[in-house]
Parts: C-alpha cells; sequence; structure tokens
C-alpha cells in the first residue's frame, strides 16, 4: 500500500509502475489543482491517494481503517 498525500510523495511510486500514470493524473486532480499559493494543501482535510497493491488484501490496512483488512471492507 502507498499512500500519497502532496506530489512530493510521488517519489514512492516508482516510475516503471503500472499504476504511475493514473496515480498522477489522480494527484494532478485532487491535490495540485487544489494547492493555491499561501494555502498549502492539508490531506487530512480533502483527500489524499491510497494505492492498494497485491498482498494488501490480507493485512491489516490501518492508514485506512483501524484493524480492518481488505477482504472485510
Amino acid at each position: 500500500m502507498i499512500t500519497i498525500k502532496s506530489t512530493e510523495d510521488l517519489a514512492k511510486l516508482p516510475e516503471n509502475h503500472p499504476a504511475c500514470p493514473t496515480v498522477k493524473d489522480l494527484v494532478d486532480r485532487l491535490i495540485t489543482e487544489y494547492t493555491t499559493p499561501g494555502q498549502p494543501y492539508n490531506a487530512e482535510d480533502y483527500s489524499y491517494v491510497i494505492l492498494i497493491e497485491e498482498g494488501d488484501t490480507d493485512r491489516e490496512l490501518d492508514d485506512i481503517w483501524d484493524g480492518c483488512r481488505l477482504v472485510e471492507i
């Protein structure tokens, strides 16, 4: 699972990752467009992108919901 709360967090995602174009588009539309000079984007107040990857279905996803597994959602 990769959590992206800022444009800088895109560095967590390798450029050759198959989801990279989609995630970049989401970050542009959800984060970059809402960031203005003097008023930084606050992911906790607005939104952020979470990329769920293979293997995340059976682990606890505390970033989404404490103690929850994706197969339970």
